[in-house]
């Protein structure tokens, strides 16, 4: 389904409210919202479930306005990012309170992580600091896994262009996540993501957040605080937070709503009541082991205070030790150093610039081959008469696209001379480059010739009238037989 699909499906649900839309909308989302909420839980499928549920019941209630905040798949990347944050923070609270009633176990060391284990703790947080452009191609291309020929056409742009824009976002994404740590090459990132960005939803998940969608649609008027208080009772006694002195009064609720969750939430209360009768039993034990934790925190910190403190002492000693010479030696051994990388460094640059100029130069010859191609056409074409304006000429500008990037014909003029060519003169200037190129140490100009031929003049003082003069139809050579070039 394509982001204007999307769009359209999205309207036609703020204006209808069908539960068949909302329906459409979730098996269209499902997998992203599904994958980013189970990567931003560390894995955890059974909060992925829930943290899923919910963003789509927010959709509902929130009604966010799509159009100020970029595409639906934008919204619902940041919001999965957002709940699944709330959920980790409960989470590991819970997770904090029932660790310390077990003794630590040591663990075996782990294998190197893979490459995605390793990109996706930081993957999302990432795709928040890249542009809202940069940000939505990427979603396009590897969470709803759409091809370049698609993502050009939903972008009013070509599939090539498409392709540098993937290129661009996936060059952007590496740096930000070389800032965190993660040191991959943009082939690898691109792979990786391919394989790993989106899992399919758990079956049956689609199925669940619709029904619960329809009740949310059911009872949006009239019960909305009902709603947002029965939801969050759920999802705290579905990932075991111990909730105590809770009264839940439900006056005039929606049968859906007491069909689905009436029986679970009895046996999920009479869990929680054995859990905390056992957690009663333990409290003193609790108590004692936090207060010993404190003793060994503070201990373990007087100890590393004075190891640092040994240290810092020897370091003293060793650099009282050290004479006046031996440091200066030191000292000029490293000025020769940075000398010598800086000499590299500056070399490394000349050489960079050089193949980059040299490139480019092959880059201008090939379009002014173009040109002289299409002037000889021309000529051809109109029983010997050369054009006067490159206007004139028939280019192949969808096969020379890729080079008019780089160069593009606004660089290049027709040859002004002092009388009209005669039909084929070779020896004579047809087209030139507007303005030359320096590469740190002479001038360049390119020039076409009538004959198709190009030749590159140089000038230490960027003075290229003599060598346009030589070159120029003017009265006095008017029967000049044609020839070779000098």
């Amino acid at each position: 389904m394509t982001e204007a699909q999307h769009q359209r499906l999205w309207t036609s649900w703020k204006k209808e409210r069908s539960e068949s839309v909302f329906s459409e909308l979730v098996n269209a989302n499902i997998n992203l919202v599904y994958t980013t909420a189970l990567r931003s839980l560390g894995g955890d499928a059974h909060l992925a479930n829930d943290v899923t549920q919910s963003v789509f019941i927010d959709l509902i209630r929130k009604n966010p306005d799509i159009s100020d905040q970029g595409s639906l798949a934008g919204w619902l990347h940041r919001h999965t990012r957002y709940t699944a944050s709330k959920t980790v923070r409960t989470e590991q609270r819970r997770r904090t309170r029932e660790q310390s009633y077990h003794s630590m176990e040591s663990q075996s060391p782990s294998n190197a992580p893979s490459n995605w284990e390793t990109i996706a703790p930081h993957l999302d947080q990432c795709l928040q600091e890249l542009s809202q452009q940069d940000r939505d191609t990427l979603l396009l291309r590897f969470f709803n896994q759409r091809n370049l020929k698609d993502i050009g056409a939903e972008l009013g742009i070509s599939a090539d262009a498409a392709q540098k824009r993937v290129s661009r976002a996936l060059e952007k994404l590496r740096l930000v996540l070389t800032n965190k740590g993660v040191n991959l090459s943009v082939s690898t990132l691109a792979t990786t993501m391919s394989a790993s960005a989106v899992i399919a939803a758990p079956t049956g998940l689609a199925a669940q957040v619709s029904t619960a969608g329809a009740a949310a649609i059911a009872s949006s008027t009239g019960f909305s605080f009902l709603f947002t208080t029965l939801k969050s009772n759920i999802i705290a006694m579905k990932t075991q937070y111990v909730v105590t002195g809770t009264a839940i009064t439900l006056i005039g609720a929606p049968l859906v709503y007491q069909q689905m969750t009436l029986r679970s939430l009895n046996d999920e209360i009479q869990a929680l009541k054995k859990e905390m009768s056992g957690l009663e039993s333990v409290s003193n034990e609790y108590q004692q082991w936090e207060k010993t934790k404190e003793d060994i925190a503070e201990f373990e910190r007087l100890k590393k205070d004075q190891e640092e403190l040994s240290r810092l002492q020897q370091n003293v000693e060793q650099l009282k030790a050290e004479d006046a010479e031996k440091k200066a030696a030191l000292l000029q051994q490293l000025a020769v150093e940075k000398d010598n990388l800086a000499r590299a460094q500056e070399e490394k640059d000349q050489v960079i610039d050089k193949i980059q100029f040299q490139a480019h130069q092959v880059q201008v010859i090939n379009v002014m081959k173009q040109l002289g191609l299409a002037a000889a056409i021309y000529h051809s074409k109109y029983q010997g008469d050369l054009p006067e304006s490159i206007n004139d000429l028939e280019l192949d500008i969808d096969g020379m696209s890729k080079q008019l990037e780089e160069v593009p014909l606004e660089g290049f003029e027709y040859m002004e001379h002092e009388r009209k060519l005669e039909q084929f003169e070779p020896g004579k200037i047809l087209f030139r480059e507007i303005e030359s190129r320096f590469d740190g140490e002479t001038y360049f100009k390119a020039y076409t010739f009538c004959d198709g031929s190009v030749q590159i003049a140089q000038s230490e003082d960027n003075d290229f009238s003599e060598f346009e003069a030589k070159y120029t139809a003017t009265i006095k050579n008017i029967r000049t037989p044609p020839g070779q070039l000098d």
